[in-house]
């Protein structure tokens, strides 16, 4: 199957000059101009981008940041700031202004003689108008 997938851009490489895309289900590849192959971009789905957003999170400092149309997330390590926002305006149907991502350490914990590590969280401050709001409450 990769056989054809190379015949395929060996013969569109030298109809054009510019990038190359070949959907072939998973093996979805993109040709740049050097001739490198890369992964192609992957949109999102509304399913997925549910997964985005792990939980509001909810501290004092976040709190007082509501009044100023902020309100703190904690998001996937490796979301970016236009996936958080469509995800963000799809399902609290408010209009995001911008979005701030915060990537946060890990700690060393010790229990006993043994050392261990904490996993590092990413957090995503959003913006919204403040005549809008979003109700965090359970």
């Amino acid at each position: 199957m990769l056989k054809g997938i190379k015949k395929i851009f060996s013969d569109q490489a030298s109809q054009s000059e510019s990038k190359i895309v070949v959907p072939a289900g998973d093996l979805s590849r993109v040709k740049n101009e050097k001739g490198y192959f890369k992964d192609a971009p992957e949109t999102l789905r509304g399913s997925e981008l549910s997964l985005l957003v792990l939980r509001p999170i909810i501290t004092e400092k976040s709190t007082s940041l509501e009044t100023e149309g902020k309100y703190v997330f904690e998001v996937l390590p490796k979301s970016t700031k236009q996936e958080v926002k469509k995800a963000i305006e799809k399902f609290y149907s408010v209009k995001v202004n911008s979005v701030r991502m915060i990537n946060t350490h890990g700690k060393v914990r010790k229990v006993g003689r043994h050392e261990g590590r904490v996993s590092g969280k990413r957090k995503a401050i959003v913006t919204i108008n403040k005549e809008q709001k979003i109700d965090l409450t359970i």
